[in-house]
């Protein structure tokens, strides 16, 4: 079985005089032999070959005689200078070159140089695979026997603390089998490096971090961040050591780009700490904290500065019972974020599964927020190199989830195939494929809708409120909460729309289920989100379906939907802006946000001569004629008829096209019978 698992290279290479001498204490003195010999043969006769040991040996005298022919062969080993393989010198060589780097003493450097031959030597490990160890004390005991050293100082090599620790080589494994399991090096690649005849530690370094690009944002699209970009540069300039800044904030605003940005403003080199290892594949929490324990050790404090992206990687995962990373860490975490030599920018889309612990040790805690449309608008046409066109740039400008690097590298990629008047159309296709494989709604530009300008008109709004006096007073002052309420389709939604166009103000709208979570706080955090982006954004904000968020306390069979209706007050008591949430079920509201609404407007249908004036112009877009007293007749009687019924029909019409007044006022009626129908009182009045 053994054969089977080495390659014929291995096979066939016998083992040096180091590798043997090893084998051979392990074999005697940790009780190794079964692992070599079988009854009255040997488990592998290739091995016994690489460790010197002829067939005849174990046909002759049996195990017995195998033991005593290895510890005579020991004793020899032990006798006299060991002949090492020309990989084996290459080895010991570059260890000590990254071991006076790293400051290593020689407990150290000899710890490693044999964790180093048994994860790349299989005949090592399975004649060490047996030992069955179960805490650090025994790995310690364990390895000291075999490289003849006391338990006490293979110990202080491996503990947390430690040099060779430290350095992220290297990971004590408490909850691993074997040996070879317990003493893990969790950057395998770095085995490749420290057999190479032309290594560098900068070879090695290469393998953990990577060097990041120059930002292509500058420093006024931080605007929206205020003094906060300053307050980072100069804490850096003068800070020696355990500077660490946590960037937290939604997706694509801006996070690696603004700590390239102040790398470039510190006149730093910016290393990231790799994401993947080999062909790509991802890597798991400890093994990125193993890569950043080694550029900690090997980066230049004076000239470098450490990027962690996605620290939910050690921050946030572990599992039902298993702790995170950082928490199997903890001690070391702690002192790291206190000591760390070279400054760190650690960066999260989300802090709300960190432990507190954890996060008051960041020396400068910064919330980068989504920033306004008219900063996204600049940060467009820089990354854009005036390949779009001004309406492109607008539609571009709403889009908060496309990131500065992404449109950046579009454009690099669109330059590199035209630069001709095709520029734009390349662009944007280029760009809806990188939006598709992200699982983001591609862009699409807007199209003038007759429906909804042409035909609009406050005029056909029936409402208690005088709107054109509504939309004076916020024109004089644009910071109000106010509920519209009413039937579908009556106008709430249009006359926020009409608002915010006449005041020149974007509009951000939501609906309650695009807030709505499965997991608990997530709904109040989308709330939360909702109300700080459009604070931002300078916006009118509008939610539509809101009774599911304000619904009546007292009527809660949960504790979650109390939470909701808390987490919304607070929001509406501290924006300072323009907000409109809009309910078809009045009567469900909870009487405490009733009395946090500055106004109340009722929307209802249409009264007739709405009806019948609104009819007359739609028919009219629809070139249809022949309008009969009969014909308006007929609209003026329908009594739960609302705007939104023939904004409806005329998109049906782009596709079902209305040929008579009479097929007009048939599908008009048939929007209205599919309505509720009013109630109207019964028995004797």
């Amino acid at each position: 079985m053994f054969e089977k698992m080495l390659c014929p290279q291995q096979q066939a290479n016998a083992l040096d005089d180091l590798q043997r001498l090893w084998a051979f204490r392990a074999i005697l003195d940790l009780d190794g032999l079964n692992q070599l010999v079988n009854g009255k043969a040997y488990r592998s006769d290739s091995l016994a070959k690489q460790l010197g040991l002829e067939p005849c040996t174990i046909t002759k005298h049996g195990k017995k005689g195998v033991k005593d022919h290895i510890k005579a062969m020991m004793s020899e080993l032990e006798a006299q200078p060991l002949s090492l393989s020309s990989q084996s010198l290459t080895l010991r060589e570059n260890i000590t070159e990254f071991a006076s780097v790293a400051n290593l003493d020689s407990d150290c450097v000899n710890v490693l140089e044999f964790i180093v031959h048994l994860h790349s030597c299989p005949q090592l490990e399975s004649l060490t695979d047996h030992i069955n160890v179960k805490t650090l004390g025994q790995v310690c005991s364990q390895l000291a026997t075999l490289l003849r050293l006391s338990p006490n100082a293979v110990k202080q090599t491996l503990r947390e603390s430690s040099r060779l620790h430290q350095t992220g080589l290297i990971e004590y494994r408490s909850y691993s089998e074997g040996l070879c399991g317990r003493v893990d090096i969790p950057n395998e690649s770095v085995i490749d490096v420290l057999y190479d005849e032309q290594f560098t530690c900068e070879k090695l370094l290469e393998h953990a971090v990577t060097p990041a690009p120059n930002a292509v944002l500058k420093a006024k699209d931080y605007e929206h961040l205020g003094g906060d970009v300053n307050i980072m540069l100069n804490y850096l300039r003068n800070k020696n050591q355990g500077c660490n800044i946590l960037l937290y904030g939604p997706p694509g605003t801006g996070k690696t780009q603004l700590a390239r940005l102040i790398a470039d403003m510190a006149e730093r080199r910016l290393f990231e700490v790799a994401t993947e290892g080999e062909n790509h594949k991802a890597i798991e929490g400890y093994q990125r904290m193993q890569r950043y324990k080694l550029g900690q050790n090997l980066l230049d404090a004076q000239s470098s500065i450490l990027l962690f992206d996605e620290i939910e990687d050690i921050f946030e995962d572990g599992g039902l019972f298993m702790p995170s990373t950082a928490s199997r860490h903890k001690a070391w975490m702690n002192n790291m974020l206190e000591t760390n030599p070279i400054p760190t920018f650690w960066l999260s889309n989300c802090v709300h599964g960190m432990d507190p612990a954890y996060l008051r040790r960041f020396d400068i805690v910064v919330e980068v927020p989504i920033p306004s449309i008219a900063q996204r608008k600049r940060i467009v046409e820089r990354c854009c190199k005036r390949q779009l066109s001004a309406a492109t740039i607008d539609v571009l400008a709403q889009r908060d989830d496309i990131s500065p690097a992404l449109l950046a590298r579009t454009s690099d990629v669109t330059s590199t195939i035209t630069t001709g008047k095709t520029a734009e159309k390349i662009y944007l296709k280029l760009l809806n494929q990188s939006l598709k494989v992200m699982g983001l709604p591609k862009v699409k530009m807007k199209n003038a809708n007759p429906a909804n300008s042409e035909l609009y008109s406050l005029s056909y709004l029936n409402t208690n409120t005088d709107i054109s006096q509504l939309l004076a007073g916020l024109k004089r002052n644009p910071d109000a909460r106010i509920c519209l309420y009413g039937p579908p389709g009556t106008g709430k939604t249009a006359i926020c729309k009409h608002i915010a166009h006449a005041l020149k103000k974007p509009l951000h709208a939501h609906k309650v289920s695009d807030l709505m979570s499965m997991y608990v706080g997530q709904s109040e955090r989308n709330i939360a989100n909702a109300f700080a982006k459009a604070q931002n954004d300078g916006a009118v904000l509008i939610l539509d379906e809101v009774d599911s968020f304000l619904q009546d306390r007292t009527q809660a069979s949960n504790s979650w939907e109390t939470t909701l209706v808390n987490e919304m007050l607070t929001q509406m008591e501290s924006y300072d802006g323009i907000f409109f949430a809009s309910t078809n079920l009045m009567s469900n509201l909870d009487k405490a946000a009733l009395r946090r609404f500055d106004l109340k407007v009722e929307f209802s249908y249409l009264l007739p001569d709405q009806a019948e004036s609104l009819f007359t112009r739609y028919a009219k877009a629809l070139n249809l004629t022949g309008i009969k007293a009969q014909h308006l007749t007929s609209i003026r009687a329908l009594n739960n008829i609302a705007p939104g019924d023939f904004a409806a029909v005329y998109r049906r019409h782009r596709f079902s096209p209305l040929t008579s007044i009479e097929l007009f006022i048939e599908s008009i009626r048939a929007e209205c019978n599919l309505k509720q129908p009013e109630s109207r009182p019964i028995g004797f009045i």
